[in-house]
């Protein structure tokens, strides 16, 4: 025994080493399994994207983590209730010689040492507690569906994270797009200059001034290229892995063939059925309850019930008369009943902690009930802006490609200007650059009215 609990002592638990925890409570990734990652240039979409965030994000993994834990302690409250069978040693050595065990009958001669060791097997029973033991299990059960209802609110966080991350991705790289056009568009009409130069319609100046265009265009892009770069290590993040070599794969939403939204008393319901955060809150509130049943108990009369047998024996006795055993084994049953009397008002003030607890809890779940009032508010707010500055950029986007191309070939008749035409261009650049900002917010208010009201909203027609 002296060796085991050296070995222990030499030990320790290392707190930054993979801890390995068992599966029977919930599955999880064993920290010796490497993560599955997209492989270089493969391209994925956002349910893959999901899925690797899934199985990598390490905020998912702690959550998850937490379940464990929850049922772990779940299985201990019930452990509690059962019957519990120990072996139990003694070894002591006295100043003086002590019977090494009571005599049976009166002038029962007996052996005394010095030095006695005993073992027993020892089974004990709760039979009546207050009602704690059972309180103290269903408070651990409603904290472990707490848990679980906080892991799918965690992923749906993920998941509207993960799409923001995809919108301004798939916005970024339409705006990149753009200005390769613009660009492209600037340089060909710079041969139209350079032959109105020759022309003797155009200055050498308006050259330079296009030049410049194209060069501001062109730092645009490599600014844009890494904004891109930036995002796409946010959504490598958020989908736990280390670097961003893949592509995305995927559409800006268009806007849908819709004209509202449910109501918002419609969209408070689903909410109230499907919001996984304000159903862990309602089960913490259940837990908190049965902590405080659990508290009360401790008021109540503890009575348990034990079973004993085993031996002891006289190492080396000092007096050993004749017919007598240096060792002997027995056996004993009975009840241990606890009545409380005074604590100096522990047990009360424990239960006024836990009622407090719980107090505090309910004003917690009418705030977060608030909360997600004023999530959908703003969340049918914003979607609605979004819709409308989007139709209102599409128009824009047309108007102002209709009036640089007419720019265009006015200035080659020689009707327009080119600060005409880079006015127009730059327009178009301009307007190009809000309908893709218009789509991404558009596509980013959707999910996060999906994020608000727990579940994804249709657009009525």
């Amino acid at each position: 025994m002296a060796l085991m609990l050296i070995g222990c002592l030499s030990q320790p638990t290392r707190p930054f080493e993979a801890a390995v925890v068992g599966s029977d409570y919930a599955p999880i990734v064993k920290p010796d399994v490497k993560p599955e990652c997209p492989m270089v240039g493969e391209k994925i979409n956002f349910e893959q994207a999901l899925l690797f965030a899934r199985k990598n994000n390490p905020t998912l993994e702690s959550i998850r983590l937490a379940i464990v834990k929850a049922k772990a302690v779940e299985a201990r409250m019930k452990a509690v209730r059962t019957p519990k069978l120990d072996v139990v040693g003694s070894a002591g050595r006295y100043s003086d010689g002590q019977r090494v065990f009571p005599a049976s009958v009166n002038a029962e001669p007996g052996v005394f040492s010095k030095n006695i060791v005993g073992s027993d097997l020892v089974l004990s029973y709760p039979l009546y507690t207050g009602g704690t033991l059972k309180a103290n299990q269903d408070a651990a059960r409603f904290a472990a569906k707490s848990s679980e209802l906080q892991y799918l609110r965690a992923q749906q966080e993920v998941e509207y994270r993960i799409a923001c991350a995809f919108a301004q991705i798939l916005a970024q790289r339409e705006h990149i797009e753009s200005l390769k056009f613009n660009c492209k568009s600037l340089t060909s009409h710079l041969t139209l200059i350079n032959d109105l130069i020759r022309a003797e319609k155009a200055i050498t100046v308006d050259r330079l001034r296009v030049e410049v265009r194209i060069a501001d265009l062109q730092q645009n892009q490599a600014r844009a290229d890494n904004d891109l770069q930036i995002t796409m290590e946010i959504l490598a993040n958020l989908m736990g892995v280390d670097h961003a070599q893949f592509e995305i794969s995927g559409e800006l939403l268009t806007l849908a063939e819709s004209k509202g939204l449910p109501d918002e008393p419609a969209l408070l319901r689903r909410a109230a059925q499907s919001r996984s955060d304000l159903a862990a809150m309602g089960e913490q509130m259940k837990s908190q309850a049965k902590r405080v049943d659990a508290a009360k108990g401790g008021t109540m009369p503890q009575v348990s019930a034990f079973a004993a047998y085993g031996g002891r024996w006289g190492i080396d006795p000092n007096d050993e008369p004749a017919g007598a055993d240096s060792a002997d084994d027995r056996g004993s049953v009975g009840l241990f009943i606890t009545f409380p009397i005074w604590d100096g008002n522990l047990r009360r003030a424990e239960i006024d902690v836990e009622k407090a607890e719980l107090a505090s809890l309910q004003k917690r779940y009418a705030a977060l009930q608030q909360g997600v009032v004023l999530e959908i508010r703003m969340a049918v707010l914003n979607l609605q802006s979004a819709r409308e500055r989007l139709t209102s950029t599409r128009k824009a986007v047309d108007q102002a490609r209709e009036v640089l191309r007419t720019q265009q070939k006015a200035q080659g008749l020689g009707a327009a200007t080119l600060t005409d035409v880079l006015d127009a261009q730059s327009a178009l650049l301009t307007a190009q650059t809000n309908d893709y900002a218009a789509l991404a917010e558009y596509q980013m208010a959707k999910a996060e009215l999906k994020l608000a009201v727990g579940q994804e909203i249709e657009e009525s027609p």
